[in-house]
């Protein structure tokens, strides 16, 4: 079984330095409150038995797979992508050779979520957008990858996502946050991997 757990401090880092800020009360309760949850509880608002994709096991088998995670509260950025509160600094080396849809520049960012993943078991979490719960959310991608969780030890949940620099205009023109508090920002579909 799989589990996440919160913590209250949240790695800040300055000019190369890494600092621990502990989260206020609210922002406690609101890691609490949209803490990631089964995918199957959550169906997409789209859907209903009478839609005709109800038919189709590839797109319903995907849509209730593993857990959704949502943002714990609003995350601004902008175009230089400084430090947050959330939102890491924007790393060129990060995005150094890899192509982004639609030919954006897009700029790279680690969120950094106040949850620790935490297995009963060995197994692999596999980290991908929630395809059918998206948003709309064309500026921004999630960089998808692997995750082995080892019985019993924590891992920080700290997904990595590019952003394309028109979005990010878009949004600090209109103050609007990257992500929306409660939004739905990825989900964790756990897997089996064929080699082990």
């Amino acid at each position: 079984m799989i589990r996440f757990e919160l913590y209250n401090t949240m790695p800040l880092q300055k000019k190369g330095i890494v600092m621990y800020n502990n989260l206020s009360d609210i922002q406690v309760a609101a890691a609490e409150q949209y803490k990631p949850r089964l995918a199957s509880e959550d169906p997409p608002g789209w859907y209903t038995s009478e839609h005709p994709l109800n038919r189709c096991p590839g797109v319903t088998d995907y849509f209730r797979k593993g857990w959704l995670v949502r943002s714990f509260e609003n995350v601004y950025g902008n175009v230089t992508m400084e430090e947050t509160s959330a939102m890491g600094a924007f790393s060129p080396e990060l995005s150094k050779g890899l192509q982004f849809a639609h030919g954006h520049l897009s700029r790279v960012f680690k969120l950094k979520l106040p949850y620790h993943i935490v297995s009963d078991v060995d197994t692999t979490l596999l980290f991908c957008d929630a395809t059918y719960h998206d948003t709309n959310r064309d500026g921004i991608r999630i960089f998808q990858g692997v995750i082995p969780l080892k019985k019993n030890k924590k891992i920080q949940l700290n997904p990595i996502f590019s952003v394309s620099e028109h979005y990010l205009e878009w949004a600090a023109t209109n103050k609007n946050p990257v992500f929306r508090q409660g939004e739905i920002m990825m989900q964790l579909i756990e897997m089996r991997r064929a080699f082990d």
